[in-house]
C-alpha cells in the first residue's frame, strides 16, 4: 500500500485500484513534496500533491538514516502548499555520488526529489563542519600519524594543514574517508617531521582544517620541565643518591667479574693439569715426561674448533629489501593489496625497513597506471625531493629513484600527477581514487651491510 493515498480522477470517473496507489497509464505519480529551503539542521519542504502521510518521512543517505519529519500519532493530511519540516541530525559518510533521498519506512518510492551533496555546500549549510576530532596522534619513523573522526558530518573532508613551531601552515597528506557501517568518517593523515624543526625548546605541531577556526589538535615533543618545588638542594641530593647507586653498581659488577675470571682460571688450570697428567701417563719409561707442548696443542686444537663453531659470525644485513604488495611498510595512501599489486591513491607513503642505513636507490615496479600510458610521479625522501627516471620492463614500468648521495631516511613519499575514479568517470563501479598499481618496492642500501 502506498504511503500517500489519494483518489485520482481520470477521464471523468473515479480512479481504479491501481490508480489509488498513485499509478496511472502515464506511469508513477510525481513526488509529493518539493524543496522549499534549508537552514542549519532543517530541510523545508512544500506539498505539491495532496494526500495523507501515514508514517514519518525519513531522509536516507547511503542506506542510513540522516533525519526525519516526526508526525503526530496517526496519519496527517496535506494539501498543495502545506509545509513540512524535516530535521537532519547527521550526514553519514557515503560513497561519492550518493544522494540524499526521502522516503517512508517500508519503501514506497521517493516522495521528494533526491538532493545532490557532491559539492559539499548543502552538507555545510545543514551541519557546518560537524564534530571533527583528532585521534591516535603518534610519531613513528619521523612521521606524525593520526585520524580525523567526524560522527556528525561524514561528508566533511577538508584540506588539512599543520603549523610546526608556529611557522606557516603546510599541507598534510590525507586519505579519502571510506564508508563505514556506523556512518562516521575516518580520515587517516600523516605529516613528515624534519630534523631541523626539533630545537632546544622541542617541537610543537598544530593540526588545522579548512573551515574550522580553532586547531583540531596539538602535539608536542618538549624537553622535561622540572617542577618548581625541586630546589637546587633537592637536585643535589638526588644527584648524590644517583652517584652512590652508581658506585655500588660498579663495585658489585667488579666483584662479579672478578669471581667469574677466578672461576674460569681455576677451571682452565684444572683442565691443563688433567691434560698434562694424561700426557705424562703415556710418556717413556723411566718416569721422564717429554715436552708436552705439541701434544697439548694437538688436544687444544679441536677444542678451539668447537668454540669457533659455537660462536656465530657477525650478522650481515642484505644489500636490498624487497617489499611485496602485502607488506606492512605500505602505510598511508594505499588501498588494500590485490593478488599481484597494490593500488595507490593520489599520494602514498612507504616506510623504509632499515631507516638507519644509507639508501643508494629505490626501485618501484609499476604494473598499471590509471588514465595514462606511463607514471607521472614526484618522489621525496623525508621531505627531500629525489630525482627519478623511468624505463619499461616486462609487465610494466620500473621507476628508479636515485638521491644525489646515499642517505638514511624514514619514509618514501610518492605523489602522482595523474589519478581518477572509474565510477566518477563512467568506467565502472569502482569508487576508489586510483593512480598507480605497484607490484614491488626495492630499497637498495649502500655500504657493507653492517648493522646500525
Amino acid at each position: 500500500m502506498s504511503i500517500w493515498a489519494h483518489p485520482v480522477q481520470v477521464a471523468g470517473r473515479h480512479a481504479g485500484a491501481g490508480e489509488e496507489h498513485g499509478l496511472t497509464d502515464a506511469g508513477p505519480r510525481p513526488p509529493a513534496f518539493e524543496h522549499a529551503g534549508l537552514e542549519t539542521g532543517l530541510l523545508r519542504l512544500r506539498c505539491v500533491t495532496p494526500g495523507r502521510l501515514e508514517a514519518p518521512l525519513i531522509a536516507w543517505l547511503g542506506g542510513m538514516e540522516a533525519g526525519r519529519a516526526e508526525l503526530p500519532e496517526g496519519s496527517v493530511g496535506f494539501q498543495p502548499g502545506d509545509p513540512l519540516t524535516l530535521r537532519i541530525g547527521r550526514l553519514p559518510c557515503a560513497a561519492p555520488g550518493e544522494m540524499l533521498r526521502f522516503a517512508c519506512p517500508g519503501g514506497g518510492g521517493d516522495l521528494v526529489p533526491p538532493l545532490a551533496l557532491a559539492d559539499g555546500r548543502v552538507a555545510w549549510a545543514l551541519l557546518g563542519p560537524g564534530e571533527p576530532t583528532v585521534e591516535a596522534l603518534e610519531a613513528r619513523q619521523g612521521v606524525l600519524h593520526g585520524r580525523l573522526v567526524n560522527a556528525v558530518n561524514g561528508l566533511f573532508a577538508p584540506p588539512l594543514s599543520a603549523r610546526v613551531n608556529g611557522a606557516l601552515p603546510r599541507a598534510i597528506v590525507a586519505e579519502p574517508p571510506p564508508p563505514r557501517p556506523d556512518g562516521a568518517s575516518v580520515i587517516r593523515f600523516a605529516l613528515s617531521l624534519r630534523p631541523e624543526e626539533i630545537g632546544e625548546a622541542g617541537l610543537s605541531v598544530e593540526i588545522r582544517a579548512e573551515g574550522v577556526e580553532a586547531p583540531l589538535a596539538r602535539w608536542a615533543l618538549a624537553p622535561v620541565v622540572l617542577q618548581e618545588a625541586e630546589t637546587l638542594a633537592g637536585l643535589a641530593a638526588r644527584l648524590r643518591r644517583l652517584e652512590q647507586a652508581s658506585t655500588l653498581r660498579d663495585a658489585r659488577l667488579r666483584l662479579d667479574l672478578d669471581h667469574g675470571f677466578a672461576t674460569r682460571d681455576a677451571r682452565f688450570e684444572a683442565f691443563v693439569e688433567h691434560v698434562v697428567g694424561l700426557i705424562a701417563g703415556g710418556g717413556p719409561e723411566g718416569g721422564r715426561i717429554a715436552a708436552p707442548d705439541d701434544r697439548i696443542e694437538g688436544l687444544l686444537t679441536p677444542l678451539r674448533a668447537l668454540l669457533d663453531e659455537a660462536t656465530p659470525p657477525p650478522a650481515v644485513l642484505p644489500a636490498e629489501r624487497r617489499l611485496g604488495p602485502g607488506d606492512g611498510a605500505f602505510t598511508l595512501g594505499w588501498h588494500p593489496p590485490e593478488e599481484a599489486f597494490r593500488w595507490m591513491g593520489p599520494s602514498g607513503m612507504v616506510e623504509n625497513p632499515d631507516p638507519w642505513r644509507p639508501v643508494r636507490a629505490v626501485r618501484l615496479r609499476v604494473a598499471q597506471v590509471y588514465g595514462s600510458d606511463r607514471p607521472r610521479l614526484l618522489a621525496s625522501l623525508d621531505a627531500r625531493h629525489a630525482p627519478l627516471r623511468l624505463q619499461p620492463v616486462e609487465g610494466g614500468t620500473e621507476v628508479l629513484i636515485v638521491p644525489e648521495e646515499a642517505l638514511a631516511f624514514d619514509v618514501l613519499r610518492l605523489d602522482s600527477l595523474t589519478h581518477g575514479s572509474p565510477a566518477r568517470e563512467g568506467r565502472g563501479d569502482d569508487t576508489r581514487e586510483l593512480s598507480l598499481a605497484v607490484a614491488e618496492v626495492v630499497f637498495v642500501y649502500a655500504g657493507d651491510g653492517g648493522g646500525p
